[in-house]
Order: structure tokens, then C-alpha cells, then sequence
């Protein structure tokens, strides 16, 4: 089954993102730097006196809750406003318990944020699929939201205060995919201060989301709820055990609300633990496929494009970036797109950025790859197709998502083509005065501020391209855009091995492993996938060899022994002495090098 990419291409401002991604393409030249911030913050100038319409958004912290519990519903418009929404149509459903309103506006950096916020704490008058409405404000209207209401569950009738409840979203996981905990503090009284044990789990990472308070109704009772919620991705199959952990809670003592006049001790300690939970974590499956392990609830990869792509011309670069998006993973999880070699166009990646999306839901793992892309010649291009397989959780079966393949049709460079060795000098009768007005003369720009603005600022642009593709051409002809392409390579394969080396002293083989690949293809200028057996291969060490299969085999085997520390400093080891060698005889061969037949006297 395929789930096919959307495109997306940037279809507001298409100039000023043009002009942002062309100028961290070639942020490595300092010739174009000063020169093309100087456009840009002239555009950033000219494009914020437009004047764009303000919207209004709502979301809620909850989608899913249990009968008698709160929501807090956040109702957000971009400006600055005395004016309040209409909130009658919200009480049909829910009973609006409390409100607040807050404007904010900051500058940071040239960059001004304004708008105006409401807090609402709504409790839902029944069960069901409960619609939040469309709200309104100035002719914006918000999307609308539904909620579900679940009933109640049985419980107990123990008049403890304080209830401490551990809830997982699964009895059994996948190794490496993500496991919701919950664990909930429900008090019916006051409590000053909740202190509660750190959560560290044997072979698996902790990512910690999103907390959120509301109130429950339990048999006529108002409870105030605290929920923690964490990520968990078990790095062993077998079975893992959540611990039990204790949580100190001070509450009043009323009895010593006359035994002690002065009131020194209004409070008293109560100790409660969380119930202990094992999962069963399965090993990866025999029909998952021999890629990149990715147990997910869903990934999709989608384009963006910094400009239209019917503007392509021969010799001017465009600036493509790639974003990977998984349900249940995080950035470092996600491997490297693979790439075919495309003839007719130059390109140019830069280091890839990795980010995680903390939601109460989980985490959303993203990781970006951008890439400058110049046209070598003119016509038709195909960038092939892009694809990724990985194992959904859901259904338990492999999938592949694709990105589907791009046409690129390249128009000739006419200023290029028309160069020629000689110029021909024009006849008189040729010579036309610029900017002579004709008969039809259209009104004059002053008329109009906004077009004045627009006109300037494709000035501006035009200036930039031209001494973008100026440098482009005099650094190819002397050598430096290799000088500087080679330069970034080796920086991005220090910085990469430093990572490396930091996953090794904290014992991450998962992170380990990814990084090292990462750092192969780097080193070793494979712009594919790599695999460790290649990288074995291309050590020529077969000591390394042995502990890079123990390595593999203890990821992803059941009844395997752990890898150590120590063996991931032991390769570590030997790949500093791989990186030495290398470095030695670049060395030498620099210093054998010819010198200049004439030097300065």
C-alpha cells in the first residue's frame, strides 16, 4: 500500500521566499552575504507595510475526555482587538465555567507578533461526539472542533483525598515504537506541593510530554486532576517493567486545627505509589523488510518549493527542501532520503535539521533535508521519485510512502546564450532613449504607494540575482566554490562524529548507529545509503567488522546480549585511528606539493 506525498508550494510572498532560500544557498560566499541581508531587509521593510487580514483560530488542549471532566479551549485572533467573539453558540454543548483575555504584542529581531487571546475552561453537558462551533470576530471565522465525551468509568467508592492512577495505551509494542504513560493525581482537597520520583527505565528513552490539569466529577465529588504524560521507546525486546514510583503529597490536617492554636502544622504527609506495569516489547518482524527499522502510526514526506517551478531558467538555482514527518518517532530516528543521480542539474544539500514535535498525543518526529538545486541545461528534467518504507503499527504491516517524481521544465538563459566575443555597434535609427513615455503613459507609481513598494522591491531583486549569478560564475571559474563545498563537507563530518562520539560515551546504541552512518556517508562522500557492513568494507578492518554485526544483531535480535559501553568505545577507537590515517597523508601530500614557479621577492 502507498501513501502518496502532497506537494506543497509556497504560494504566499513567492519572492521574499525565494530570496531567503537563495541567500542561505550561498551563505558560504561573503562577497553576496552583506549585499543580499541588505536586500532582504529592505523586502522584510517594503512587505510588512501590506496590509493582511487577521484570523481567528481555536484549539483545544483535550479532544478526548471522560464524562464530568473540564477543557481548556484557547480562542486566538492576530490583532489587537477590545471587541470579544461570540461565545453564546458554545453553550449548547458546554458550560462555560471560566474565562480569561490577554493581548500580547513583542518585537523581536525586525519581527512584530500582536494578538489577542481568551482562555475558556468549558464542561461538556453530555456524552458523545460534541461539536466546539465556529466562532466569529470582525468577519474571521474559526474552524470548528470535535470533542468526545466518553462515560464515566466505575470508581471506587475509597474516600481517599488523593487517588494516583497509571494508565498505558498499550499492553504490547514494538521495539523502538513509541509507548504512551499516563499517570494521574486526583485530589479532592487542597495540596501544597507534589514531590514525586524521576522515571528512568532499563534499555529505553523517556521523552517527556505535554501536562495538563482539569477537573472530574466522580459520584457527585469535584476532583482536580493533574495528568503527566511520557513517551517511552523500548531499545530491548523481552519484557520492560515501568517502575513503581512515589509520590510525597501534603495535605490539610484538620485535626490539629484546634490542638494547635498557632497553626504550625496545617498540613500532613501523605505517601503514595503508582501501580508497577509490564509491557511486552516484540522484536522487529521477519516481513518488515531489510531498510531502515521505523515502527510508526504513519509517515509522509512532503516538498517545498522557493519559487514556482514554471520560472526555471538555465544556470539560476532553486532551493528544494524535503520534509519527513512520523506519528511516534523522533527526528534522529528518521534515516536519510535516498537520492538518484540526475543528470543535467548541479546539487547542492545542506546539513540536515532534526526536530520533535512534543504533543499530548506523543511525539511527532521531523527531519528536514534543503538543497540547491541549478539546472545545467535547458528542457525537460524528471527528479525521480522518493521512497521510504516503514512498519505501521496500526495495522501491522510494511508500507511505503512516495514521493512522487517532479517534472522540471528549464527555459534557456537568454543572457547567457546572447554573450558574444565581439559587439555589434547599433545603427542610430536603432537607438531608442530609455524610459521615454509614450502617449499611453499609465499613472505615475507615486499614485499608488503599494505598487511604488512592489516595483522597488523587484528592483532590488533583480540586483540580488545578478550578483548572486556574478559570484556563481567567478567562483566557478577559479576553483572556490569547490575550495568552499569542500570545506563544508569536512566541517559537516567533524560535526557529525563529535555526535557520534557523544552517543558512545552515553551508551545510546540506537543513536550510535544512525549517527554512524551519518557519518560514514560524510566521510567517505556516498551520497546513498550506507550500511555497516559497507562501512566494515570500506574500513578494511575486520576486528571492526565483528563488532559492527554485534552491534546490528543486538539491536534487533531477541536472546542477544546488550552492546556495552565499552564496545562502543572500542569502535569508536579504531574509527579515530581510521580519521588519524587519513588526515596523515592528506597532510603529506600537502606538504609535497608543488610550489609557485614565481613568489613574491
Amino acid at each position: 500500500m502507498k501513501a502518496i506525498a502532497q506537494t506543497e508550494i509556497l504560494d504566499k510572498q513567492p519572492l521574499l521566499h525565494t530570496m531567503t532560500n537563495m541567500t542561505l544557498a550561498y551563505q558560504a560566499r561573503p562577497t553576496t552575504t552583506i549585499f543580499a541581508r541588505s536586500i532582504l531587509l529592505l523586502n522584510a521593510l517594503l512587505f510588512s507595510t501590506l496590509v493582511w487580514s487577521s484570523s481567528l483560530t481555536t484549539s483545544a488542549d483535550r479532544t478526548l475526555i471522560s464524562e464530568g471532566e473540564t477543557l481548556t479551549l484557547t480562542v486566538r485572533f492576530d490583532s489587537q482587538t477590545s471587541d470579544t467573539p461570540d461565545l453564546s453558540p458554545l453553550e449548547h454543548h458546554f458550560e462555560i465555567l471560566s474565562r480569561s483575555q490577554q493581548n500580547n504584542f513583542s518585537l523581536i529581531n525586525g519581527n512584530s507578533t500582536s494578538y489577542t487571546e481568551w482562555l475558556l475552561t468549558l464542561l461538556p453537558k453530555k456524552t458523545g461526539k460534541l461539536l466546539i462551533p465556529s466562532l466569529r470576530l470582525k468577519g474571521a471565522v474559526s474552524d470548528a472542533i470535535e470533542i468526545t465525551v466518553n462515560e464515566q468509568k466505575a470508581q471506587s467508592t475509597d474516600p481517599q483525598p488523593v487517588i494516583i492512577e497509571t494508565e498505558l495505551d498499550q499492553s504490547e509494542v514494538y521495539v523502538q515504537a513509541q509507548l504512551l504513560l499516563t499517570l494521574r493525581i486526583k485530589h479532592a482537597v487542597a495540596i501544597s506541593g507534589v514531590n514525586a520520583d524521576e522515571l528512568t527505565i532499563d534499555h529505553a528513552q523517556i521523552t517527556k510530554l505535554d501536562n495538563s490539569e482539569y477537573r472530574q466529577r466522580i459520584n457527585g465529588t469535584e476532583y482536580n486532576v493533574i495528568e503527566l504524560k511520557f513517551a517511552i521507546f523500548p531499545e530491548k525486546s523481552g519484557t520492560l517493567t515501568i517502575p513503581s514510583l512515589r509520590f510525597d503529597v501534603h495535605v490539610p490536617d484538620r485535626s490539629r486545627r484546634f490542638s494547635d492554636p498557632f497553626m504550625s502544622r496545617r498540613t500532613r504527609l501523605l505517601v503514595l505509589r503508582s501501580d508497577k506495569k509490564t509491557v511486552q516489547i516484540n522484536p522487529r518482524p521477519q516481513n518488515a523488510g531489510f531498510g531502515n527499522w521505523l515502527p510508526s502510526q504513519g509517515i509522509s514526506i512532503s516538498e517545498k518549493w522557493s519559487r514556482p517551478l514554471d520560472e526555471l531558467t538555465v544556470g539560476e538555482p532553486i532551493t528544494r527542501t524535503l520534509h519527513v514527518t512520523a506519528q511516534g518517532l523522533t527526528g534522529v530516528q528518521l534515516p536519510p532520503l535516498s537520492h538518484e543521480q540526475v543528470e543535467g542539474v548541479k546539487i547542492y544539500p545542506e546539513q540536515p535539521q532534526m526536530s520533535d514535535d512534543v504533543t499530548h498525543q506523543g511525539v511527532i518526529g521531523t527531519r528536514s533535508e534543503a538543497m540547491a538545486i541549478v539546472p545545467a541545461r535547458s528542457g525537460e528534467i524528471i527528479l525521480p521519485a522518493i521512497t521510504l518504507e516503514w512498519w505501521d503499527t496500526k495495522s501491522n504491516q510494511l508500507k511505503t510512502t512516495v514521493l512522487e517524481s517532479r517534472t522540471l521544465q528549464v527555459k534557456p538563459n537568454t543572457e547567457l546564450v546572447s554573450q558574444a566575443p565581439t559587439a555589434i555597434a547599433p545603427q542610430p535609427s536603432d537607438v531608442m532613449t530609455p524610459f521615454q513615455p509614450d502617449s499611453t503613459e499609465p499613472p505615475a507609481a507615486e499614485d499608488n504607494p503599494q505598487q511604488f513598494m512592489l516595483l522597488l522591491s523587484m528592483a532590488l531583486n533583480v540586483a540580488l540575482f545578478t550578483a548572486l549569478i556574478y559570484t556563481q560564475i567567478k567562483f566557478s571559474r577559479v576553483g572556490v566554490h569547490t575550495n568552499t563545498a569542500t570545506g563544508q563537507q569536512v566541517a559537516c563530518e567533524a560535526s557529525l562524529f563529535e555526535q557520534l562520539e557523544s552517543a558512545a560515551k552515553s551508551a545510546q546504541p540506537p543513536a550510535f548507529r544512525d549517527y554512524l552512518q551519518q557519518w560514514a556517508r560524510a566521510f567517505w562522500q556516498q551520497p546513498s545509503q550506507v550500511s555497516l557492513h559497507q562501512i566494515a568494507n570500506l574500513a578494511e578492518d575486520c576486528e571492526l567488522a565483528e563488532a559492527l554485526r554485534a552491534l546490528d544483531a543486538a539491536l534487533y535480535r531477541e536472546n542477544v546480549e546488550p552492546v556495552t559501553k565499552e564496545t562502543l568505545m572500542d569502535i569508536l577507537v579504531r574509527l579515530k585511528t581510521l580519521r588519524q590515517n587519513r588526515a596523515e597523508i592528506a597532510r603529506k601530500n600537502s606538504d609535497n606539493a608543488l610550489k609557485p614557479l614565481y613568489e613574491n621577492s
